[in-house]
């Protein structure tokens, strides 16, 4: 029988980067000990180093993410200070992606099967623009994830879904603009920790209000390590991006809907990378072909009930777009399957698989 979870902590925070930051340290204090309990152990296991040569390292991000986006460093400093951690512990919930790619065998260990996508206003019932997808990781995120309202001053405000001490995992800004995303690797992959983190590059990209900005803000990112960002907004756009270290490929939508797993889709991707998931993830080609279907059966406009019921999928179960632990798996699940309308600002998120997870309700204002 599939666990029924409570919702997760909703906080808002407001001020400078610094004191919105310190607010979500204090307010998720208990939240960023289990983030980094959690990475700690993995870090240690797949690493085979200690916590502290781990901390060490992000002094190798330090500079790039001051050049690339300083209010964010910022923001991550006063995560630190409200939490009573390191700003390298910080760094290093924020850089878990890039530091669990330094070895050659951490891609085949990953948990990394998420689902997302967007439809556009000519496609959904009620002309909304709709950007979706299910999270799934390993079940302790279960205790560390939170909805976080940010309103940083001289910044459009956003609400997301994060692990607690990272800056976002998927969400948008008042502007209507929205950001989700799912893992990628590929033959160009390198083993170095150079990047910028994708949680910083994602809220650099809330920073903007216009699709075409927001574009630049990944394509300028440095990157070690490739990964997927679906972008949409209010006005009745959305592409896909799959951002290696040496380029970035964009998808448009197909008839108004555009859907991503965990594999390359881009001919043009096709042409210059080799794709390194399909064969560690098989599932990522069913989940793909089960949620395009499944939006794309809804004769006239796609509506809520439509895109929730292709999210809570089970073909291929327990590897299946609603994930749930199983054999070779066993503490990973859909953390939280999510859905944004960009039209009205609202965020729905159930906490744990949506099969038997009612979806939360979450408006900006």
């Amino acid at each position: 029988m599939t666990q029924v979870f409570t919702p997760f902590p909703f906080v808002q925070v407001e001020g400078t980067p610094f004191e919105a930051g310190h607010q979500h340290g204090e307010l998720l204090g208990d939240r960023v000990a289990v983030s980094i309990d959690h990475y700690r152990a993995r870090f240690e296991d797949w690493l085979g180093t200690g916590w502290n040569a781990v901390l060490d390292l992000t002094d190798q991000i330090r500079a790039p993410i001051m050049g690339f986006a300083p209010d964010l460093m910022a923001e991550m400093e006063g995560i630190a200070a409200g939490s009573e951690n390191p700003v390298s512990a910080i760094l290093a919930l924020n850089a878990r992606t890039s530091l669990m790619r330094m070895t050659a065998d951490s891609v085949g260990r990953s948990i990394v099967e998420c689902t997302t996508g967007a439809i556009l206003p000519a496609r959904t019932a009620d002309g909304h623009t709709m950007l979706f997808g299910n999270w799934d990781q390993h079940l302790r995120c279960m205790d560390n994830s939170a909805v976080v309202e940010v309103r940083v001053t001289g910044r459009p405000p956003v609400l997301m879904l994060t692990e607690a001490g990272a800056l976002i995992r998927t969400g948008f800004n008042a502007a209507g603009l929205g950001i989700t995303g799912n893992s990628l690797s590929c033959d160009r992959d390198g083993e170095g920790f150079d990047g910028i983190p994708w949680p910083v590059v994602r809220r650099r990209v809330l920073h903007h209000e216009r699709l075409d900005h927001a574009v630049e803000a990944v394509r300028s990112a440095p990157r070690s390590h490739s990964g997927n960002h679906v972008i949409a907004d209010a006005a009745g756009s959305a592409v896909d991006l799959e951002a290696t270290p040496v380029e970035v490929f964009a998808i448009a939508p197909e008839d108004g809907i555009l859907v991503h797993s965990n594999h390359f889709l881009s001919p043009d991707a096709a042409a210059h990378v080799v794709d390194e998931m399909v064969s560690r993830s098989p599932s990522t080609c069913d989940r793909l072909g089960r949620v395009d279907s499944g939006v794309r059966s809804k004769r006239g406009g796609v509506d809520l009930e439509t895109i929730e019921a292709a999210l809570s999928d089970h073909s291929g179960f327990p590897d299946s777009v609603c994930a749930h632990p199983g054999p070779g798996r066993p503490n990973a699940q859909t953390i939280a399957s999510h859905v944004s309308d960009l039209t009205t600002r609202t965020l729905r998120i159930s906490s744990g698989p949506p099969c038997a997870n009612p979806y939360h309700e979450y408006q900006l204002a």
